[in-house]
This record gives structure tokens, C-alpha cells and sequence, in this order.
């Protein structure tokens, strides 16, 4: 396997062996309004599929599962229309047509809010950690958003790969939404801190219908309805050790 990027999802795919090329290098942050760093990853992509073509490899590319829906009211599946409104959306929405317009084999993996051992400050659950370490915190009451851990997304990535076709596209979730405020709960539950919440009448709701999934990796892709809960209590801890141990190191 040859992997491109280095970030949270690159690191917890380091060690799988299969033959596909995997694309971890595209931009990460949904709000990035660096019109330079959207470049960079289509040219990035450009030629790595050349060279995929070339050397009949398969290509895996991980999208946005958020984003390049837009925001709707019902839940997405890989079928259901895509009307990004944010630029982010419209970028992986374009990455997809460009890798869907290739002569390449692909999956496209199109993934929620990943949770993993990381503190960069852009994914949103380290976000709301700083924010509860600070003190105060900022929430979008009607926001929810699916949580996957990077651990469950390597099992289920491994098995979709054994199953799916040669061009297809997956949406990879659990399927189990938690709201905004859920989270900034049980995050301050977690850390055994008290967060002067602000709310804020906005944020979108995001659900994702997992049928095809399921069909595909059936042995990883049952999730419970506690999943979010229990993935924060497995990450929390370790993501906040870390953003302390920054914050320190900022100070000085």
C-alpha cells in the first residue's frame, strides 16, 4: 500500500498492507479559505491519478461526508443529490468528479467527523475540547454530527476493500447522530470541568443512512446507539493530555 498524507488518517493506516494507493493528502479543514491549499491537492491528485492509470493501481480517496451534501433536512446516502454550500463542499465535490471522470479504479470513501488520537485544533472534536479546557465554549444548538473512530474506519475500509467494486462510492459512518450540545456534555463529564456554554441558534443537522455500508462490511459496520459517547470516552482524555501539554508549551 502506498499512502499519501500524513495526518490522522494516513497514521492509522500506516500499517495495512493492501496494493490500493490511498489519498490522505487533501485538505482537512472545512472552513480552510486558502484558495492555494484547494490547489495544491488537485494537482496533487492530478498526478497521482496518472499514475494510478498508468500503473493500474487502485485509487482510494477520502471525501467529506459532510460537507459535500450541503445542508439538508433528511438523511444522505451515496444516491442522495449533492448541493455543497460552502467551498470546502464545492472543492472535494470537484475532487470526486475529476477522480469519477478518470480511467482509474477507486472508492471513494466519504467519511463524517473522524475521532482519533490527534490535537489538531481544525477537527471538531479536539476544537471542543480547547474549548471546555478554556472554560467557555460556543455551541450550535441544533447542530449534530457522526462520529467515527479512526480504529472503526481502518476495520471497515480493510473489509470494503475485499468487497467493493471497481468504481464505487461509499458512504462511511456509523450512521448514529449525536447533537452538538450532547457532545460539549459529556466532553465536561469526561474532564470533570464546568464550561460556561453559550448557545448559539444555528448549525445543521447531519445524518447519514449507512444501508450500503453495511451490504459491503457487514462484520464492522454495526454501530450501537452509545457509539459517540463511548468513542468520546476512549478519545477525550488522551486528546486533552495533549492540547495541555501545548497550551504549556505556548505559555513559556
Amino acid at each position: 500500500m502506498t499512502i499519501i498524507g500524513n495526518g490522522l488518517i494516513a497514521n492509522a493506516l500506516e500499517s495495512c498492507v493492501p496494493e490500493e494507493i490511498l489519498f490522505a493528502a487533501g485538505v482537512s479543514d472545512s472552513a480552510c479559505p486558502d484558495e492555494m491549499a484547494f490547489d495544491r491537492e488537485i494537482r496533487l491528485l492530478t498526478e497521482t491519478l496518472r499514475y494510478c492509470e498508468l500503473e493500474n493501481r487502485r485509487l482510494v480517496y477520502f471525501s467529506s461526508a459532510g460537507r459535500i451534501y450541503g445542508e439538508l433536512a433528511h438523511p444522505r446516502n451515496e444516491k442522495t443529490v449533492c448541493t455543497p454550500t460552502t467551498r470546502y463542499g464545492v472543492h472535494k465535490l470537484e475532487c470526486e468528479s475529476r477522480i469519477q471522470s478518470s480511467n482509474c479504479s477507486y472508492l471513494i470513501a466519504r467519511l463524517p467527523n473522524l475521532v482519533g488520537p490527534t490535537k489538531n485544533r481544525n477537527q471538531l472534536v479536539p476544537q471542543l475540547v480547547l474549548q471546555a479546557l478554556s472554560g467557555q465554549a460556543s455551541i450550535l444548538v441544533r447542530a449534530t454530527r457522526d462520529l467515527l473512530g479512526v480504529d472503526r474506519m481502518k476495520n471497515i475500509l480493510l473489509e470494503l476493500l475485499g468487497n467493493v467494486g471497481k468504481r464505487e462510492t461509499v458512504v462511511v459512518a456509523s450512521g448514529v447522530s449525536i447533537s452538538a450540545m450532547e457532545m460539549i456534555a459529556e466532553i465536561q463529564s469526561i474532564l470533570n470541568c464546568k464550561v460556561n456554554v453559550t448557545p448559539i441558534d444555528a448549525g445543521d443537522q447531519q445524518e447519514f443512512e449507512i444501508d450500503f455500508l453495511r451490504q459491503l462490511a457487514p462484520k464492522n459496520s454495526v454501530f450501537e446507539p452509545d457509539y459517540p459517547v463511548r468513542l468520546l470516552q476512549q478519545f477525550v482524555p488522551a486528546i486533552a493530555d495533549s492540547l495541555r501539554t501545548e497550551m504549556s508549551v505556548e505559555v513559556r
